[in-house]
Parts: structure tokens; sequence; C-alpha cells
């Protein structure tokens, strides 16, 4: 939505990344939230989001080696079905009224009514940085309308919140239950002791449970990608009835990495051996 010439984007430029893996390369849309006019307001309800989100999304994982120790812990029958989703564009396609709502309950229910900050002032924060989320394109100024903020400091809490809602919902309401779920922001995977036509109908509703939000799914009966692994039944899967794994590359990987001498500060050189 074009601005009039009255608003200042603050020099907040529009990025938009391709992602050359996918089958039809779509873009990324970042808007920078650093040196914005709410980057502070951003980083403190950030905090406020965060604090809720290892207690009230139960299905949630930190990160590749949370999932690892939790897929550990899983005793598979021979017939389990492997399925990987993926939310379509999640951050632009959340709704912000129905999303800065289940913020609000969530932190709400987490800090069992008495929270630190009251929820009046955390609901006009996130609707002030999701309302005034402005940016250049083509040095025109815009006003994003619709979705989260993607770059703000608090966006990722945010989609993750709102999914998490959204994720429980779509699961009370199934009659079929899946045998293990789990999600890391917008990545789903599951296991599922049942027929193919289960999970196919299970997908149909979940696609049609909220307008804006739709899945894509990879249905396997021996493996399965989610973020950066790919899970199969391997050896131990016939002798301990468990999953193997292996590290995922993406088809535009090209092993290239940064020299150490280069002038990167010692913490992004550590974090590169770390990822």
């Amino acid at each position: 939505m074009a601005l009039s010439n009255t608003y200042s984007a603050s020099n907040t430029d529009f990025l938009h990344p391709n992602k050359i893996h996918k089958p039809t390369p779509v873009g990324r849309p970042i808007i920078s939230g650093c040196d914005g006019p709410t980057e502070k307001l951003s980083n403190k309800q950030n905090s406020s989001a965060n604090s809720t989100t290892t207690e009230v999304l139960s299905q949630n994982l930190k990160d590749t080696t949370d999932f690892i120790n939790s897929k550990e812990k899983t005793k598979l029958p021979k017939g389990v079905i492997l399925v990987s989703m993926d939310v379509t564009s999640l951050s632009t396609n959340i709704p912000q009224e129905e999303g800065v709502n289940i913020v609000c309950r969530a932190y709400e229910t987490f800090y069992n009514e008495t929270p630190p900050i009251p929820k009046r002032l955390l609901e006009k924060g996130l609707t002030l940085i999701l309302q005034e989320n402005l940016f250049q394109f083509n040095k025109r100024n815009y006003l994003q309308t619709h979705g989260t903020a993607m770059g703000t400091k608090m966006g990722v809490a945010f989609a993750n919140i709102f999914m998490g809602e959204i994720e429980k919902q779509i699961l009370n309401e199934s009659v079929h239950k899946a045998m293990a779920w789990k999600r890391y922001i917008d990545d789903i995977i599951s296991l599922w002791h049942s027929s193919r036509e289960v999970v196919e109908k299970f997908l149909e509703q979940a696609n049609k449970h909220q307008p804006t939000i739709k899945f894509t799914a990879e249905i396997s009966c021996t493996d399965a990608t989610f973020l950066d692994t790919t899970v199969c039944k391997g050896q131990r899967f016939s002798k301990e009835s468990a999953l193997d794994m292996r590290t995922h590359f993406k088809p535009t990987e090209t092993f290239q990495y940064t020299f150490f001498t280069s002038c990167h500060p010692p913490r992004v050189k550590k974090g590169f051996v770390k990822g």
C-alpha cells in the first residue's frame, strides 16, 4: 500500500532475497528493523514474547539438537509414515489483529494473569510495530498492512506463538492423531501409524482451517527432510525401531567456506564451526 509524501520511511529499504533452491524461485520479503523507529520497542516486546514460548508451546523445538534428542526417545512400529510439512510464507500471511490477540493470550496464560507488563501495553506495542512498518521501494514509500514485519526483532517469536495456537487448534479438531509431532517455527515433522489416505485427509483439513495459512507436505514411508537433517528407516530401524539421521544439503550447496583469516569477528567464526 503506497503512502502519501507526508510519511517518512526512515530510509528503511525493502530487501527481497530469492530462495533459489525452490523449484519455482520465490522471494523472502525483509524490511530491516535496525535503527528503525520501532527497534527498541521491538526488542522489549521480543523479550516478553520469548519468555512464554518454551512453556506455552509444547510441540516447539529449540533447534536441530533438540530435534535429535527427541527423535532418540521415540520407538516406532514397522509401518510408520514420515511426513514433513512447511507453512507457505508464514510471516507475510499472519493476520495482524488475530496474531496480536493470540500472543497476548499466551503471555497472560504464562504469567497466570499477573504479567510484569500489563497485557494492554503489550497489545499496544505489538500493534504499533506491525502497523507502522514503513519501508522504501523504488524511491516510493510503503506501509505493510498485512502479515508480520520480517526483519523486526520480535517477528520470529510473534510468528512462532501464532503458529503454536493454529497448530493446537488443528490437532485438537482432528479425529486422526499423529504418533509424534514436532515443529520449528513453520517447519513440521510428524510420524503416523495409519494409512496414506488418513494423512492426506488430515492435510486437506489442515489447509481449510485458517484462510491465509496453507501447508505443503512430503509424505514418505522411508525418509523425510526436516530442518538441516534427513531422517530415514536405516539399519537401526529394523534392530532398534529408531530412525537414522544424516545431514541434509540443499541442491544449491557449493561447500564454499569463509577463510578463518577473514575480518569477521571471532564469535562469527565460531558460529560457522558450530553451525
